[in-house]
């Protein structure tokens, strides 16, 4: 029995190649940083909840079981994946006995850009009012419609499922998590309703400046990081052209712009339904989906990492034509490809960007990758066999971080 091992590392990557008989067992580990499952929080009021939707007007393809898509809300904490109507989220308010929100489309279009699973956290209730409600409640208005307590806000009691619903994925997972993204759609609440401690409140609009910063002080403070997304939807202009109205939206775009980490969306062309204050069904989508492609494109700068581990599922035995298969489990942060390069060292054999399988965002996963070999490997020559992790839709020139190579000799 003859075996040659080589074991080395270029960047953080390890190739070993054993030799055992004419027989090429082949195991590639390319590490960069693991990756914690990334969570979205979609959040607000009626908007956010998805009053004015009906599941059924959802596309057919969405209306079934989303596999690749996980959302809890403020009714369950439990992680389920998206289905219609089954786990949808009850609207209160009409509009048909199940709705949806943004959240579908926002997970979708997340999903197919980069790939991987997508994990969603809904905390959102109709008619609230950032300031009534959110953050400093009115414990006669809020107490009695939310059961809110002194001391308590939908702030808090948001923070406690958030926690809640992020402890049960990591027992679930055995993973890390950390919230990627702060999504909000608010704001009616406080440009119509300034009924607080029994009195009319005049100035609920001029302080919502002032309170998007405490909300998303609290946001950053209380998940970690100083630097969260946080991307809200301005409230349209179709309701109302009053002052208060007016003033809330000025704001949103206001706050956005002077907190560097803030991003605001206009909702203004979205569909409404009948009332002129609810998107409908095909407005709430819109509105998902513009979410999804401000978070694409403010995440963009993101460094993409991955761990690759690619064992062969069978012995590779030379000569060898035609496809022979191996399994990849990996990690990542981001939608990214697996290259795979052969070039023989007499040069007679060159396959560049040969083999690609897109990778997405997640942990654990596991794959089948085909290796489609177009001519005969051979006995009594060497070859030089690349891996690489690119961009989706990268060329191997293109290769991030991570560069390993093994030399077979046979």
């Amino acid at each position: 029995m003859k075996i040659n091992e080589f074991d080395f590392s270029q960047g953080r990557g390890k190739w070993r190649q054993m030799l055992l008989a004419g027989v090429i067992i082949l195991v590639l580990s390319v590490s960069v940083t693991n990756a914690n499952i990334k969570v979205l929080i979609f959040a607000g009021q009626s908007n956010a909840e998805g009053v004015g939707s009906n599941h059924n007007d959802l596309p057919v393809d969405l209306r079934s079981q989303q596999d690749d898509l996980f959302f809890v809300d403020r009714y369950n904490t439990n992680w389920r994946k998206m289905d219609s109507p089954n786990t949808r989220q009850r609207i209160d308010q009409g509009y048909g006995p199940y709705g949806f929100g943004g959240e579908v489309t926002l997970a979708r279009t997340i999903a197919d850009s980069l790939g991987g699973d997508v994990y969603v956290i809904k905390m959102a209730w109709s008619s609230t009012s950032l300031e009534r409600d959110w953050l400093n409640p009115d414990p006669g208005y809020s107490g009695h419609r939310f059961g809110v307590t002194p001391g308590d806000s939908l702030y808090t009691r948001m923070r406690s499922k958030v926690y809640d619903a992020l402890a049960k994925l990591e027992n679930n997972t055995g993973q890390e998590t950390e919230i990627a993204a702060f999504f909000w759609m608010q704001g009616e609440g406080d440009a119509s309703s300034n009924f607080k401690n029994g009195q009319w409140v005049a100035n609920f609009h001029t302080m919502y400046e002032d309170n998007l910063v405490e909300l998303a002080a609290k946001v950053r403070a209380d998940f970690g990081d100083a630097n969260l997304p946080f991307i809200l939807g301005r409230i349209g202009d179709d309701f109302s052209t009053s002052n208060k109205w007016t003033n809330v939206r000025n704001a949103q775009v206001s706050f956005a712009q002077s907190d560097v980490n803030a991003y605001w969306i206009n909702t203004d062309s979205f569909p409404m339904a009948t009332d002129s204050l609810h998107y409908n069904s095909q407005g709430h989508q819109e509105l998902g989906v513009a979410f999804a492609q401000k978070y694409l494109e403010v995440s963009s700068a993101i460094v993409p990492t991955a761990t690759i581990n690619w064992i062969s599922d069978a012995p590779i035995v030379l000569p060898l034509t035609g496809n022979t298969k191996v399994w990849v489990s990996y990690d990542a942060n981001t939608g990214l490809d697996l290259i795979v390069d052969v070039l023989s060292n007499d040069g007679n054999y060159s396959w560049f960007g040969g083999t690609r399988v897109e990778i997405g965002a997640a942990d654990n996963k596991v794959q089948e990758v085909p290796i489609n070999i177009f001519g005969a490997l051979t006995s009594g020559n060497s070859y030089l066999i690349s891996a690489k992790v690119v961009p989706r839709g990268g060329n191997f020139t293109q290769a991030i971080a991570i560069q390993s190579r093994v030399r077979l000799t046979q």
